[in-house]
């Protein structure tokens, strides 16, 4: 179980707003790390190493058991990958959904993940982050009723920065997650938050 003091540690207190304050420090009762689900575009990993980006943006945390990330990468040959998807999807705090336009022309995502991340979310299982992660068009899908994080109001590829963007991400994350958490009546927070 992280201390008080380790909370504080993971994340610079002076970038974070008042209710990300509040959940540091709440952050210490918190044993279980938060969960992340991923969806992205296979094409875009190969083009962009978006996920290295989540990766590396969250590593620290995974390292203090703060999060732990879920992406078909965890899926071991001979698995039921549907099956995993499902429970890595159902299990998980936040859904961060990286759009791009790979990600809206590949059915499996548009037409088996994002309904099952917008079926969570509307239950109050998981809060859903889609993050545009290559500029395109996504206002004329089921994403289109969520707000979309942009760093700066631009793709996150497209910033001139994609460490201080992935930084943002990550706060988002957390933040998507407390929220999750509080809905679900769960009495702490993530921790590290």
């Amino acid at each position: 179980m992280a201390s008080l003091q380790d909370a504080l540690k993971l994340l610079p207190m002076g970038s974070l707003e008042a209710d990300e304050k509040v959940a540091v420090l709440a952050a210490a009762d918190r044993p279980s790390p938060l969960q992340v689900a991923v969806s992205y575009a296979h094409r875009d990993e190969r083009d962009t190493r978006l996920l290295s980006g989540l990766r590396d943006a969250t590593h620290r945390d995974s390292l203090d058991g703060v999060v732990k990330t879920w992406t078909d990468w965890r899926i071991e040959p001979g698995d039921q990958w549907r099956q995993e998807i499902l429970d890595g999807f159902g299990e998980a705090d936040v859904i961060v959904l990286l759009l791009s336009p790979a990600f809206l022309a590949s059915s499996f995502c548009m037409e088996q993940e994002v309904p099952l991340a917008m079926s969570l979310a509307s239950q109050g299982q998981a809060a859903v982050v889609p993050v545009e992660a290559i500029a395109c068009d996504w206002s004329k899908t089921a994403i289109a009723g969520l707000q979309v994080l942009r760093p700066w109001n631009m793709a996150l590829t497209s910033s001139g920065n994609r460490l201080a963007a992935w930084s943002v991400v990550r706060h988002a994350i957390y933040r998507a997650a407390v929220r999750s958490r509080r809905r679900q009546g769960l009495s702490g927070q993530p921790t590290g938050v």
